[in-house]
């Protein structure tokens, strides 16, 4: 679920936003036991706070291992919550 999880936030961050999960799902379709696995984040919406996110993770012969859904809160002033006081 990590590199689902990876997968969505660097999705999410690639519009240089700052944002913060706040719901994930994560449906396994079968173990992998050698080999490495990939994954690969789509946005499947974007609204001016929310986006969703959809990631496929696949071993090498490209079989689905798991798929993950994400939603992301998008922060709009991130600098206030950044700036020390």
């Amino acid at each position: 679920m990590s590199l689902a999880d990876l997968a969505m936030a660097a999705a999410a961050i690639s519009r240089g936003d700052y944002g913060s999960g706040i719901s994930v799902q994560m449906n396994f379709m079968k173990g992998a036991k050698e080999g490495t696995l990939w994954a690969r984040g789509t946005e499947l919406s974007s609204g001016r706070s929310i986006r969703h996110y959809q990631v496929s993770v696949e071993d090498d012969d490209q079989n689905l291992i798991g798929s993950f859904q994400g939603t992301v809160y998008v922060m709009q002033n991130p600098e206030k919550l950044l700036k020390k006081g």
